[in-house]
């Protein structure tokens, strides 16, 4: 309420939450980007859609994450979040400063390098091509529900050593989680989701528990052998669930997206039709042109200059990475979705500094491997029906996204 009566009289960062403003943000972003480097809202916090000013936010040794789960309303708020409830936002890496966040990154990061998960392509591709060979010829059917979703929850689920997968329900999972990534609505989803954190709390301190009495080569066992005895068991739990739901909800928008792009641009499609290994770069032009989380809660530590002005410490700031991947000072023609574009690669899709995202690899070989399947596999793929988006400023995503397809050959 306190938002929309602020949107109202004309503050833009309150626009943010305005539904149909978030059918396309990049209008907003760029009203924002406009009024300078920092955009001081009504609100009581800070907006920045400069691609300079995120980057250096990012890498500044004062940047704060813990804002995710302070005082400040909204998504921030404590009411949101429920303190008797592990969140894998605000509890895990997506939420904490060094040196918890440090010490914890160290555990698992080894899993994630290039090299790691370039030993997971095979297995990778092989799910992405099983999923796209059961996908329905002639008929509708929705991209998200039948390969977006399942394909990163696979992926991840391998990962983790389960071999019996809910796919309906650890989707789910991720669904509320999504859901209430920019601020608890209802009492509805209030409860819903203080629900699924007990669901998702059960299951990952027995996962864990199953692992320390059986260990192997999976995430888990990297987690309870890496951490030392006296570590917080709530701390490897958030951390178990922060790793598992931020491997598949981000690149199940990201498979959307992606597909749009590429049909919206046909002229682009039949670039990468004619040359498959452009697949990176359909990767990186598509994090830039559409990224999967738009935006972040950041603060500062202590009182700092920054591109465009000295900030005070402790104000809530949103940085807009969607509206910094389309900066003109960086991008030459932002608004164009371009895989040709050579320095698509700067994208702050993936944050940056030590907040940079932990399964970037990962994430761009599951978006080249879901691109060669489905565009390898169809050479008709067009849309069938209307995109049902998810109304959210932190999320960019579609939940439904009819297609029909035509097989190749």
């Amino acid at each position: 309420m306190v938002a929309r009566a602020a949107a109202g009289i004309g503050d833009l960062a309150a626009e943010l939450d305005r539904p149909h403003r978030q059918q396309d943000p990049y209008p907003l972003y760029d009203e924002i980007r406009r009024r300078g480097p920092w955009y001081r809202s009504r609100l009581g916090f800070y907006v920045t859609a400069s691609h300079d000013v995120v980057s250096a936010l990012e890498r500044h040794p004062d940047m704060t994450c813990t804002m995710l789960g302070g005082t400040a309303g909204g998504a921030t708020s404590k009411a949101a979040f429920p303190e008797q409830h592990i969140h894998p936002l605000r509890d895990s890496l997506a939420g904490i400063d060094a040196p918890d966040h440090t010490r914890l990154r160290r555990i698992v990061a080894p899993l994630f390098t290039r090299k790691a998960v370039a030993e997971r392509r095979r297995s990778t591709v092989r799910l992405a091509d099983e999923l796209v060979a059961a996908l329905p010829e002639n008929e509708p059917f929705d991209l998200v529900e039948r390969f977006a979703v399942p394909f990163p929850v696979l992926v991840i689920c391998e990962m983790f050593g389960l071999s019996k997968v809910n796919v309906p329900m650890l989707a789910e999972w991720g669904r509320v989680i999504g859901a209430t990534a920019d601020g608890v609505r209802t009492v509805q989803q209030s409860r819903e989701l203080q629900e699924t954190l007990t669901a998702m709390e059960r299951f990952f301190s027995d996962l864990l528990e199953d692992r320390r009495h059986d260990p192997g080569g999976d995430i888990v066992s990297t987690i309870v052998q890496g951490s030392p005895d006296d570590c917080d068991p709530k701390d490897l739990i958030a951390l178990a669930e922060l790793l598992f739901v931020a491997g598949f909800e981000t690149l199940t928008n990201f498979v959307g997206t992606t597909v749009l792009a590429l049909l919206d641009h046909p002229e682009q499609l039949e670039l990468f039709r004619a040359d498959p290994d452009l697949a990176p770069r359909v990767v990186d032009e598509s994090l830039r042109f559409e990224a999967p989380v738009q935006t972040n809660m950041r603060g500062l530590l202590q009182e700092a200059e920054l591109p465009g002005g000295r900030l005070p410490a402790g104000k809530p700031i949103i940085v807009l990475y969607g509206g910094a991947n389309r900066d003109p000072a960086v991008f030459e023609d932002p608004n164009r979705f371009d895989i040709t574009r050579t320095n698509s690669g700067t994208h702050m899709a993936f944050g940056a500094g030590p907040h940079y995202c932990l399964g970037a690899a990962l994430a761009r070989l599951e978006g080249e491997s879901a691109l060669r399947a489905l565009f390898g596999r169809f050479s008709d793929l067009r849309q069938a029906g209307p995109v049902e988006w998810y109304e959210s400023f932190a999320v960019r995503g579609a939940h439904r996204l009819p297609l029909i397809a035509k097989r190749s050959g």
